[in-house]
């Protein structure tokens, strides 16, 4: 049950449809209805619809008539010709009648049997040129009868369109009129409305002007009020501005003060309060693995301060050593870094510090070196960093491996203490 296409209209229909819509399709091509006496037309049912219309099928049905008139002039000499061969053998036979007797019954017989033919030949072509003259008069009247039919049609169709806008209209005229009249009705209900407020307004407004006129006077009473308050007012202000400067004047040395005594309680601070950093490092096996294979020589502590306003610092582990014990010493330094209150700190930065590599097992400090800044040699690590970090100041040989391994290690981590005493 596939859909096929349709040859005209190029459509999709179901195979066992698509007869019945061939004979329905509007783009199928049709016969004039004039074919059978000579129109060759072919078009689709719209197109054949106007060709009929037209009146050069009134040429075609003349010349049929004249040609069944000519036909029928021809019929006519024919059996007139006939009728005198008849008349001229009737003679014939009358004279040879007086000849021969017998021969003279055989054609008379011959001659009977000849015109009984010959008239219903004539009979027979009268009956075909009555029956072409019916068919064309009954074309004719057919032609004039759907012509007639088609424009009472039409004329019924506009007539009924007529009424639909007629009742449209009439409707439409209907609600105009109520609306009006609703119109009329607010309208009236409006200008009542509108000439009570009128009248509200007009009351109102003397009643404001009333109001007004009082407003302006007690206006007047606080303007003159207002002027001796203004004038009051600047005078204190006046004398409170004074005062103020006074006490600021007054007040300048002991900020002064305060600025100093709060200077050189931070420089206490920083000088007295040691400060203590715990660095655990784990998995420090694969660290020295990767320190000797090259992959990364160096460690790093988080960055931490040495008070709350101090110096930044960070501590530097070489798990595998650096130049003079690489292979053999693990080394470790304290680095200066680039931090945010360099600048109302004091440099050289001067300190005493003491790193411990603690004892995880016995909780105590297993092995300690003292670092103190005025004893290491390299002294560009001492000033205000102009980079992100200054050179490390380093124990170069902190602790060799062999003593190493026997109590550093618990799960494989490490931990260093650092004791951090600002005195600069």
């Amino acid at each position: 049950m596939y859909p096929v296409n349709c040859s005209f209209c190029n459509r999709k229909f179901i195979r066992q449809t698509m007869k019945i819509h061939k004979q329905e399709c509007v783009r199928n091509l049709r016969w004039c209805k004039y074919f059978p006496i000579g129109c060759q037309f072919q078009g689709t049912q719209l197109e054949t619809e106007k060709h009929e219309v037209g009146n050069f099928h009134r040429e075609l049905m003349m010349k049929l008539l004249l040609n069944l008139q000519t036909e029928q002039s021809s019929n006519t000499s024919m059996l007139a010709r006939s009728s005198f061969e008849l008349l001229s053998l009737k003679d014939d036979i009358a004279r040879r009648n007086s000849s021969a007797g017998v021969e003279c019954q055989d054609v008379i017989l011959q001659q009977n049997e000849c015109f009984i033919k010959m008239k219903v030949k004539q009979d027979n072509l009268e009956e075909i040129i009555r029956k072409q003259e019916i068919e064309i008069n009954s074309c004719l009247v057919k032609d004039m009868f759907d012509q007639q039919s088609k424009e009472m049609q039409d004329l019924k169709e506009s007539l009924t369109t007529f009424q639909t806008v007629i009742e449209a209209l009439t409707k439409q005229q209907t609600e105009q009129s109520d609306k009006v009249e609703n119109h009329e009705i607010t309208l009236n209900a409006v200008i009542t409305a509108n000439n009570h407020l009128t009248k509200s307004v007009a009351e109102d407004k003397k009643f404001l002007s009333n109001k007004m006129d009082d407003l302006s006077r007690k206006q007047n009473d606080l303007a003159s009020d207002n002027d001796k308050l203004r004038k009051r007012c600047i005078h204190q202000q006046n004398e409170t501005r004074k005062k103020l400067e006074k006490l600021e004047n007054n007040c300048n040395p002991l900020n002064e003060m305060k600025t100093k005594l709060e200077g050189m309680e931070a420089d206490l601070k920083n000088k007295l309060l040691p400060f203590e950093y715990i660095w655990k490092i784990k998995n420090f096996a694969q660290l020295q693995r990767n320190a000797k294979s090259g992959m990364r020589t160096v460690v790093y502590s988080d960055p931490f301060y040495s008070s709350e306003f101090g110096y930044k610092v960070r501590l530097v582990l070489y798990p595998n050593g650096y130049v003079v014990g690489k292979g053999t010493h693990l080394r470790i330094s304290l680095q200066v870094m680039d931090g945010p209150y360099d600048d109302i700190l004091k440099w050289p930065i001067q300190y005493i510090a003491k790193l411990s590599l603690l004892d995880q097992l016995n909780h105590k400090d297993y092995h300690s070196l003292p670092l103190i800044s005025g004893e290491v040699k390299e002294k560009e690590g001492f000033y205000k960093p102009t980079r992100e970090f200054n050179p490390t100041l380093a124990y170069t040989t902190f602790i060799s491996f062999d003593r190493l391994k026997s109590l550093h290690l618990v799960d494989d981590r490490i931990c260093f203490k650092l004791d951090l005493k600002i005195t600069s």
